[in-house]
């Protein structure tokens, strides 16, 4: 049987065995029917598997992408154990983060940081502040005009288009910023990537 989450934002219908498999993960079910990350897998698995596999393949990456995160910024804080800096991120943001794959993950792998969203599609914003109860901001077509609370951790999609706004960010940061830059669902070859942190001090 399908359902329906109960919003009035448009998702797509959950099987209970989906609803199921979300909620022993822990996260929010609801997938916004315009989520672009989403319909890659979609179209990935129609062939084999069908909506039902390309629904859990859908959170096992935001999953995926969530640990990876977790465990690139545990290796810069043994870095940084070795220069006596004791460091923890307190503020993550998903940049580009679409329709929240990776962010509604956040909370659960970071319990003691605070999770962010930042991307273009105003829709995309109010869908993870109103619907996954994750903080959200909305971006900008212009790297000078991104203005965003300071953040300690950012994690990204690998465009070339986005490094002006990496590059932005990576100043706006208040003790270190760690860079980590996602995979991209729509690269089978791609992989996960980690830039330097700095410090203001620098």
């Amino acid at each position: 049987m399908s359902v329906t989450w109960s919003t009035s934002d448009p998702l797509i219908p959950l099987s209970d065995e989906n609803l199921a498999f979300a909620e022993a993960m822990g996260v929010n079910p609801a997938i916004h029917e315009n989520d672009f990350i989403f319909h890659f897998v979609d179209r990935r698995w129609a062939a084999n598997g069908g909506r039902e596999r390309a629904v859990k393949d859908y959170f096992q990456l935001g999953r995926y992408t969530a640990d990876l995160t977790k465990t690139m910024i545990t290796d810069v804080q043994k870095v940084y154990e070795v220069a006596q800096w004791d460091w923890a991120p307190r503020r993550l943001l998903d940049f580009a983060s679409g329709y929240g794959c990776t962010a509604r993950h956040m909370r659960h792998v970071f319990p003691d940081s605070v999770s962010a969203t930042c991307d273009i599609h105003r829709d995309a914003v109010n869908f993870n502040q109103d619907v996954l109860g994750v903080e959200s901001y909305i971006s900008s077509p212009l790297p000078e005009q991104l203005k965003l609370p300071q953040q300690d951790v950012m994690a990204s999609i690998p465009e070339l288009r986005l490094s002006k706004f990496h590059e932005g960010l990576c100043w706006g940061v208040q003790d270190a910023y760690v860079c980590v830059k996602e995979p991209d669902p729509a690269a089978t070859a791609s992989a996960p990537t980690l830039s330097a942190p700095v410090s203001r001090s620098v």
